[in-house]
């Protein structure tokens, strides 16, 4: 085996299963053949074809063509990597990958399926049947995935997967339903957002609050010696004078206690103003909110309250993954999955699964 063979793949060709239950599988030369159909042909030769039949689709300027191929890139490397492409990608599924685009590009064009589904309430009897028709075509063939996973005794693990996996089409209405309460709550800011910078501030406040309760005013009015030099305090003031100066401070500040006792005021305490400031006032409030800049990408709309709409391509992005066995009638399945995931993402990009609502 030559030194570079870890290198080119990472699957060991002896696997009886043939990789289909290897969790990630890298073969160098297939990956190539993988990059050159799902991320540069595929995605040509859609625009080509929607050119030329004038076909539904977002206008996309070079910009937005780049950002298509980086996370095109991105996802495909993914499905590469885990989907097993590296045992069953070959030329049955790149056939079979562009009559997937082919075929779901004339399907979409019929006017009953010019559809999303956030409009399923709205939608015909005409577009019902063909999407149950669908849908249960791909139950029939996801049983049968799954029966060969049981021949292989990996059912429970496949099936396991692939509840996980479609976190990526429910997870986001969670996530949503939380956002939105949240939003309703607390207009402002979650209230957690603000907890690190309370803490923050008490320490900081307590910290110069313990620097001034302890300070020694009486004590700093005391002449001290000037120890700079070792001249047996030469520089010291004469004895008459400090013991003056000292006699003078104590009856000061004896006098100045006796005036407090009677008039009933108690002894000057640092300001809790300059000290300590109270985590209830509108001052201390107004410090520990939150300072954002605009909208950032991580979260285009703020705080506007938004609804899911998932895209075909998250859906059949998943089955690309579940497509993992190497036999002709699952190659051509992975091809048609993976023809209309590319379908989706170059005619409408990568969406967003989030949409503000009007």
């Amino acid at each position: 085996m030559s030194k570079y063979s870890s290198i080119l793949h990472s699957c060991s060709y002896a696997d009886p299963y043939h990789g289909a239950w290897t969790l990630v599988s890298f073969d160098l030369v297939q990956y190539l053949k993988f990059f050159a159909t799902v991320v540069i042909a595929g995605p040509v030769f859609y625009r080509v074809l929607a050119s030329a039949l004038n076909l539904e689709r977002h206008y996309f300027s070079i910009v937005g063509y780049y950002n298509l191929f980086l996370r095109n890139l991105t996802f495909s490397f993914i499905l590469f990597v885990l989907g097993n492409y590296s045992n069953t990608f070959g030329f049955v599924t790149i056939f079979f990958y562009f009559v997937g685009i082919a075929g779901y590009s004339y399907l979409v064009e019929l006017p009953f399926l010019k559809v999303s589904l956030p409009t399923w309430r709205s939608w015909s009897s005409a577009t019902w049947a063909v999407h149950l028709v669908a849908l249960g075509t791909i139950l029939a063939i996801a049983g049968w995935f799954i029966r060969l996973a049981a021949l292989d005794g990996f059912a429970t693990i496949y099936l396991a997967s692939f509840i996980v996996s479609t976190a990526f089409v429910w997870f986001p209405f969670v996530i949503n339903s939380l956002n939105s309460r949240i939003l309703t709550q607390y207009p402002e800011a979650y209230p957690a957002s603000r907890i690190a910078r309370k803490w923050f501030l008490m320490y900081k406040n307590k910290q110069l609050f313990f620097q001034e309760a302890y300070s020694e005013p009486l004590l700093n009015q005391i002449p001290r010696p000037n120890l700079e030099d070792n001249s047996n305090f030469s520089n010291f003031p004469p004895t008459n004078n400090n013991t003056s100066n000292s006699d003078s401070a104590l009856r000061r500040a004896v006098s100045t206690n006796d005036t407090q006792k009677d008039t009933g005021s108690s002894p000057t305490q640092p300001s809790p103003s300059t000290c300590v400031q109270d985590p209830t006032t509108s001052d201390f409030d107004s410090k520990t909110k939150p300072s954002y800049l605009g909208l950032p990408d991580e979260n285009s709309f703020g705080r506007t309250m938004t609804y899911v709409h998932i895209h075909h391509w998250q859906i059949f992005y998943i089955l690309a993954f579940f497509t993992r066995f190497p036999f002709t009638f699952s190659q051509i399945c992975s091809g048609l999955v993976l023809g209309i995931y590319t379908q989706g993402t170059s005619a409408y990009g990568f969406d967003r699964c989030f949409q503000p609502k009007s």
